[in-house]
């Protein structure tokens, strides 16, 4: 018996589960891993999957954690299937909680009890969001999706948000909070204690000329002489945060220690 039945297809306002929770967090390129190592050291048990662009990103941003002292695992599309398969077989199990992923390596992995999705880079293709986010609050778990977007990624994630039909809520990071993340202990060793130092030390004597200032970057720059040493040495003592290279290379970082001692504290 023949049949001219067909079948019709609705795709949802917001193909998205309702159990997912959105986030945007905005910042600098260069600052993203400095904010992915406060994220996952402020969530110490949870398993958290990492989507980036590129292997060489795949690669990069898990040496990035291993700076920081914290262990992540990452697949991309050069490693091969067995390898792919022993690490996700680790994170399944737990004995490792980060992973680092691009699109194409984990399409087809389904991760029982995933806490958390972070969209380190934002996808160019905004149907890849869904199938990044999607692999958090499923069945009736509750889970969160993140995106760190840099300014050059707004329109990607005007995309993102055309597609799913919703705007995606912005987590607000005050300027001091913004400063405190990039000025991590870890990363910048004593240099950090170095700055409050040198802070404490001319808060003394200008106290009373002190103004609504955010934190340790600001104060040294509003004291800091006008000559070559004095505001352009704290400058490039802030940036000793943002550049890996400047963060292990101690010669260079003690050199522009030293040039603080010629702060202005009148």
């Amino acid at each position: 018996m023949k049949t001219s039945a067909i079948r019709i297809q609705i795709a949802p306002d917001n193909p998205v589960s309702k159990n997912v929770t959105h986030w945007v967090v905005e910042m600098e390129m260069d600052d993203k891993r400095f904010f992915l190592r406060r994220f996952v050291r402020d969530h110490e048990t949870e398993r958290i999957m990492v989507f980036v662009r590129t292997r060489v990103r795949a690669e990069r941003v898990a040496k990035a954690l291993e700076r920081g002292g914290i262990s992540a695992v990452f697949i991309h599309g050069a490693r091969e299937q067995a390898e792919r398969d022993r690490i996700m077989a680790r994170f399944k199990t737990g004995e490792e909680r980060i992973l680092i992923a691009t699109d194409v390596s984990a399409r087809g992995i389904d991760v029982p009890d995933l806490d958390y999705v972070i969209n380190y880079d934002l996808p160019d293709n905004p149907e890849n969001y869904v199938h990044r986010v999607g692999r958090t609050g499923r069945g009736t778990r509750k889970g969160q999706a993140f995106s760190f977007c840099s300014p050059g990624e707004k329109t990607l994630l005007h995309q993102i948000q055309a597609l799913i039909n919703e705007e995606i809520s912005i987590q607000p990071v005050s300027p001091d909070e913004y400063a405190q993340i990039l000025l991590d202990p870890k990363d910048t060793g004593g240099l950090r204690q170095m700055i409050l130092i040198h802070e404490n030390e001319a808060l003394k004597k200008a106290r009373k000329k002190r103004k609504n200032l955010n934190g340790p970057a600001d104060f040294l720059l509003e004291h800091a002489t006008g000559d070559s040493v004095g505001r352009g040495a704290v400058r490039q003592i802030i940036q000793v945060a943002r550049l890996d290279d400047f963060i292990h290379d101690t010669s260079f970082r003690n050199r522009q220690v030293e040039q603080v001692g010629f702060i202005d504290r009148r």
